[in-house]
């Protein structure tokens, strides 16, 4: 792999030094152009020493982004307080299945005497009931039981909500930090050639000053020299969206001054896409997060169907109460009874109210089913594009790679052909927009094979 270019390129009538990441080729350097670089090189590389050091930037990883973005982006925030809620919804259904227990004290007054304790026949027009009581449902018509159910399913689909929304943001933090990184690079490319085109006109001025180059060589490496500069204003401002965007996806903030990293050297690219679409697809009607819904949304339809459809049926409960009549609310006096009910209830006619329910339930099932076919071709869709993106960027990065050895060689070629006086300053400069042209292209298709990639676990519901 390639990393940024650092380029150093001096000229003179006849020598010539070229210095790159991955070749170096000294020339005999003649001693005017010795003492220029003695002068010039150590300022360049070092700064001014009279100058305070500038604070660096800190330095963000793909994993620190991800997992400061996990904890503050709203949605996923959202996604988890519906977690919870749903959580309950399932504590509430289990509740349902569980006895209660109540107290009650009753005041009483009445134009009739009540017979209060049945052992004496004591009466009473004004007098107290009072106990405790325990009620247990019993689950004959399934309503309770498909209600835990639905009520389990609801919560498994807001989980499928939570794991989307954060396929998704991985895949936007992965897009967002790649973009900072290859902004950074391109930066760099255009920086590291004005840097060449100007150590190239103070070569070309030395010479033009000693009689050895014309005013016209030295206009035109003062122009090649300047044109590079739009190109880096524009890199710059490249640069601060891209940061920007991280930023806002990620919540940094926005005045925070960062850089990302990321080793393009340890990255081995296959010489083709090694995954087939069968697999693909496999994995995602298994795993995506839209497809589990799809068949979570069938089984909810389904067993609102039995709720529903419970209204037919008549609910049973037992119940168990120890109550007493006193005249007074003195502790004495109480007389005490046991009581043990069990109570049957059904609805004859509710105005066809549940058998609306049921025919509804009955035609969402229908509804549901016939969306899977559509889901399917989309994420066939996403499959097929991501695969051949993989595919394109292989391809695209492996031409550059080999654009970028061809490009250098062809620049150390005009190099000596410059210093035969063969070539041009033209061609030089020619060479060395090919070059940087090939670099860009070549941290394009880094980015394009990463995102490729993260395209790939997106589409197949990869956490």
């Amino acid at each position: 792999m390639y990393n940024t270019k650092i380029r150093f390129i001096f000229m003179s009538g006849c020598n010539s030094l070229a210095i790159n990441s991955r070749h170096v080729r000294v020339r005999k350097i003649s001693p005017l152009l010795l003492l220029v670089i003695a002068i010039i090189l150590p300022i360049r590389i070092y700064g001014d020493p009279s100058q305070p050091p500038v604070a660096q930037p800190e330095v963000l990883s793909l994993d620190q982004c991800l997992s400061q973005a996990f904890q503050n982006y709203k949605m996923i925030q959202e996604d988890e307080k519906n977690v919870v809620i749903a959580q309950e919804g399932v504590h509430q259904a289990q509740g349902a299945f569980l006895p209660t227990f109540g107290v009650s004290l009753t005041s009483n007054d009445s134009d009739v005497s009540k017979e209060i304790d049945y052992s004496t026949g004591a009466l009473a027009q004004d007098y107290y009931t009072g106990g405790v009581n325990g009620t247990l449902p019993i689950d004959v018509s399934g309503g309770r039981t498909a209600t835990l159910k639905l009520a389990k399913l609801k919560l498994a689909s807001t989980q499928e909500t939570l794991r989307k929304d954060k396929q998704t943001l991985t895949y936007t933090i992965i897009n967002d930090y790649y973009q900072v990184w290859l902004a950074e690079k391109e930066l760099g490319v255009q920086q590291a050639s004005y840097n060449d085109m100007d150590l190239h006109f103070q070569s070309i001025q030395y010479q033009y000053q000693a009689g050895k180059a014309s005013k016209y060589d030295l206009s035109q490496a003062q122009v090649q020299r300047d044109i590079i500069k739009p190109k880096i204003l524009s890199a710059m401002n490249t640069l601060a969206l891209n940061k920007l965007q991280l930023a806002t996806d990620v919540g940094l903030p926005k005045e925070q001054g960062f850089t990302v990293s990321y080793d393009d050297s340890k990255l081995q690219i296959p010489n083709e896409a090694d995954v087939q679409l069968d697999n693909l697809l496999a994995t995602a009607y298994q795993n995506r997060p839209e497809m589990r819904q799809y068949f979570q949304n069938i089984e909810m339809s389904k067993v609102q169907t039995q709720i529903d459809a419970a209204g037919y049926k008549p609910n049973l409960s037992i119940s168990l109460a120890y109550n007493g009549n006193n005249s007074n609310l003195s502790t004495n006096g109480w007389y005490p009874y046991w009581t043990l009910a069990a109570t049957i209830s059904d609805i004859f006619y509710d105005g066809n109210v549940t058998h609306s329910k049921v025919v509804q339930d009955k035609t969402a099932v229908e509804v549901n089913s016939l969306k899977e076919a559509d889901l399917r071709d989309q994420i066939r869709l996403g499959a097929q594009q991501a695969l051949q993106n993989l595919g394109n960027s292989i391809e695209q990065t492996r031409a550059n790679q080999s654009s970028i050895d061809l490009a250098r060689e062809t620049l150390d070629m005009d190099q000596t052909r410059y210093t035969a006086g063969l070539a041009t300053t033209i061609d030089i400069m020619d060479d060395e927009v090919s070059l940087d042209t090939y670099l860009d292209n070549y941290y394009e298709g880094i980015v394009s094979y990463l995102l490729a990639r993260a395209n790939l676990d997106l589409v197949t519901g990869k956490d």
